[in-house]
Formats: C-alpha cells, sequence, structure tokens
C-alpha cells in the first residue's frame, strides 16, 4: 500500500518536472476563466508546421520560460479523443489524437498522445529515462526538426505526453 501511495505522489512530480515554473498568468478576463479550459485553448491554438518553431535563438536561450513543454495539472485523458493507435513499446502506447468537443476550426487537428504506464516504468527501472526523454523534449519544444512537446500530464495510472503531430493524418 505505502508503495501505490509513492507512486501517486512522488513519480508525478519527478517524472512530470513539476518544480518546473509554470506558464506566465495574465491579469486579464482570461484569469478569471477555468484554467483547464485555458490549457486546452492553448492546446487548440497550437499552430501548425509553418508557424510552431521558434527562432534557433529562442530555443536555446532559455528552454525553461518557453509555454511549450510545461506539465499541465488541470488536463485528462477524457479531454481527448483516441483516434487510433500510431506505435506501441515496451511500456508505452502512442495515439493519434485530438481534442474532445473541439470547435470546428479545430476539428482536423491530431497530436499523438504517448501513455506510459507507471507500474511499468517502476517495474523495468526507467523513472529516470522518461523524466530524461520529457526534460529533452521540452528543452527542444519549437526546434523546426524536432517533433514539439506541447505538455504533459498523468494521473494515478499513467504518464502522458502531448506531441504535435503535424497536419492532419487522418483519412
Amino acid at each position: 500500500m505505502a508503495a501505490a501511495a509513492a507512486i501517486q505522489t512522488i513519480l508525478p512530480s519527478k517524472l512530470l518536472g513539476s518544480n518546473a515554473p509554470r506558464r506566465s498568468v495574465s491579469h486579464s478576463s482570461e484569469e478569471k476563466q477555468n484554467p483547464k479550459q485555458k490549457e486546452k485553448r492553448f492546446i487548440a491554438n497550437f499552430k501548425d508546421s509553418n508557424g510552431s518553431s521558434l527562432p534557433t535563438e529562442k530555443i536555446a536561450e532559455d528552454p525553461k520560460h518557453k509555454q511549450l513543454g510545461h506539465p499541465s495539472r488541470h488536463l485528462q485523458l477524457k479531454d481527448f479523443d483516441l483516434l487510433k493507435t500510431i506505435g506501441t513499446g515496451t511500456f508505452a502506447r502512442v495515439w493519434l489524437a485530438r481534442l474532445a468537443s473541439p470547435s470546428k476550426e479545430d476539428r482536423d487537428k491530431v497530436f499523438a498522445l504517448k501513455i506510459i504506464r507507471k507500474v511499468d516504468i517502476i517495474r523495468l527501472k526507467q523513472v529516470e529515462h522518461v523524466r530524461n526523454e520529457r526534460n529533452t523534449l521540452a528543452a527542444v519544444a519549437g526546434h523546426p526538426f524536432i517533433t514539439t512537446l506541447i505538455t504533459t500530464f498523468s494521473d494515478k495510472e499513467c504518464l502522458y505526453m502531448l506531441v504535435y503531430a503535424g497536419p492532419p493524418m487522418l483519412g
């Protein structure tokens, strides 16, 4: 029982970098809105590959002050529609996903959602490797030649990495 509690409390902060700075807070009318809705809007407004890359000096300058790659405390798996599996591994599965109940203009925006089972990470002693993967993807988020980590989140059983999947791959 104590091990299960440790997984729920320690693992998300270790793997998802909960001590990382949060997105900048604005003091406009947006501040009064639900934080979950703000994060979903941030994801929905993520630009396609033509506008998603940052200038190289911005990527290298200070990766911790980018909005991309920061962990989310509000998103959940139910906020996404899982469309189809695009890859599997030892302890993870990558799904083609889109926001649940998207607006008309966001209906074609798709993402890759990597779902990693916590139990398997611990059993296979991969905690440090997963943390390094998350930190590395967050540090290079916005680079034109590397897939962009948009955000990460977790629940009791899994860790999730939301990655930009490029132009719509449905069809």
